[in-house]
């Protein structure tokens, strides 16, 4: 038993003493055992998410969406200690680890001698439950259906048939640059993922969906190709692995920030209804409150972010839009430049004029008027057009007027104009007078 101050070999590493956390404390102080254990192994600290299905058009991952997995074998159990009580034993044909207590449909079980399913079957197979026990690698799952008092007595044994569905609850998923692999080797097609192999997370919306990448970002992005069908990968079965160590700048990232606004800000309260001026009063002064007053925001941007236009990725609305002031229509990606080949392409960027490609063809939107006393002015197909800015790049000339047209022009003359563009001659400005033609 190591003494207080005793001194150790540098050699040994410590071996010298039988026991290691009391060397430790020796050396640092009663304590410090304890403070470096709770980072033991923690380099090797992994957390986990089951794959739900796959978007092969976009090569991504999706987390939202029900998944279907067929039954192989289904009976029941009525428990010896509670009558009444049974346990639900279900095999599924694709093991899946389905998290306990979260709730899942069972379709299409029927009795083993063929005959219609009573009230009492339907009850205890073909409807919702609540997982209780997971089996060994998601092969198999059970939960609990209470005839007490019910009068029924439910069947012990069904057919091997039916459908698990399974609407999985996501909080979140993961995010840009996360370090995943597999539990298994996944077939996608034309290439494969493989287990203790490094991938990154990308294009990820942290909620729902994300692809994988070769590389991280800071190297540069290599999506992994989709290649099997959405149909064919109802039968896949693993689960993403994400590495989470605890590192020096995890801490440095949990120390609590500065606060500057003394008075207003709190971390996870609000003030009293009455006290200060915040929002309407709204009180939010425990932790469970403050998360759910983040899940409705988080919640509320998803919803508006729909209709929002971001560089990151596509905005399709059907509403009416009104556009001030200048429309610039970039094209860095040289999308149209081949009018053959690339303007039939989605990603090809155009501003469309009565259903036609702005200055993409020889198709004009603007064409002369040939209507009775119209001759020689542009319409379009357009709704409306209206002019900001009219600006004469080059010279203008204006016939028919008399010099003294510019000078003798009555105050009653004046008003059967409506419009005036200044005109700059030699240095001086000059007034137009216009009006709209009856």
């Amino acid at each position: 038993m190591p003494i207080q101050n005793q001194g150790h070999r540098r050699d040994l590493n410590l071996s010298d003493s039988p026991n290691k956390r009391d060397a430790l404390d020796n050396l640092g102080g009663i304590g410090i055992s304890d403070d470096l254990f709770t980072f033991r192994n923690n380099l090797r600290n992994t957390s986990t998410i089951p794959f739900s299905k796959l978007n092969s058009s976009d090569n991504e991952f999706t987390f939202n969406e029900i998944k279907e997995i067929s039954i192989t074998q289904i009976s029941s159990s009525e428990n010896a200690t509670s009558p009444g009580n049974f346990t639900v034993n279900v095999t599924v044909s694709v093991p899946y680890d389905i998290p306990t207590g979260n709730r899942v449909s069972i379709e299409g079980v029927t009795p083993s001698d063929g005959s219609s399913p009573d009230s009492a079957f339907n009850k205890m197979f073909n409807s919702n439950f609540i997982i209780s026990s997971v089996g060994s690698g998601g092969t198999s799952f059970s939960y609990n259906v209470d005839f007490t008092n019910s009068g029924l007595t439910g069947p012990e044994e069904s057919l091997s048939s039916g459908t698990v569905k399974y609407n999985p609850i996501v909080d979140f998923i993961y995010t840009n640059d996360d370090v995943v692999s597999v539990s298994e080797t996944v077939n996608l097609g034309s290439v494969s993922l493989n287990p203790n192999t490094d991938y990154y997370v990308c294009n990820s919306d942290t909620l729902t969906k994300f692809k994988l990448s070769y590389f991280p970002s800071d190297v540069g992005i290599s999506t992994i190709p989709i290649t099997i069908s959405n149909s064919a990968s109802e039968a896949l079965s693993f689960k993403f692995v994400r590495k989470e160590p605890v590192t020096k700048q995890s801490l440095i990232n949990f120390i609590r920030p500065e606060i500057q606004d003394t008075e207003l800000f709190r971390f996870f309260s609000r003030p009293a209804a009455g006290t200060e001026t915040d929002e309407g009063g709204a009180r939010r002064d425990n932790v469970v409150a403050a998360f759910e007053e983040c899940d409705q925001n988080t919640q509320l941007s998803q919803l508006l972010l729909q209709d929002k236009f971001r560089g990151d990725q596509d905005t399709t609305v059907i509403d009416e839009l009104f556009i001030e002031g200048f429309l610039k229509l970039n094209d860095p990606a040289g999308e149209n430049t081949n009018a053959t080949t690339v303007l039939t392409n989605s990603d090809s960027p155009g501003i469309y004029i009565g259903g036609t490609r702005a200055f993409s063809s020889d198709n004009n939107p603007w064409t002369e008027s040939v209507s009775t006393g119209t001759n020689g002015e542009l319409i379009t197909q357009s709704d409306e057009v209206t002019i900001n800015t009219l600006i004469f790049d080059d010279k203008i000339e204006i016939n028919g007027l008399a010099a003294d047209d510019l000078n003798n022009i009555s105050p009653a003359e004046s008003l059967e104009f409506d419009s005036t563009i200044p005109i700059v001659i030699d240095g001086e400005t000059f007034a137009l007078l216009l009006k709209t033609k009856s």
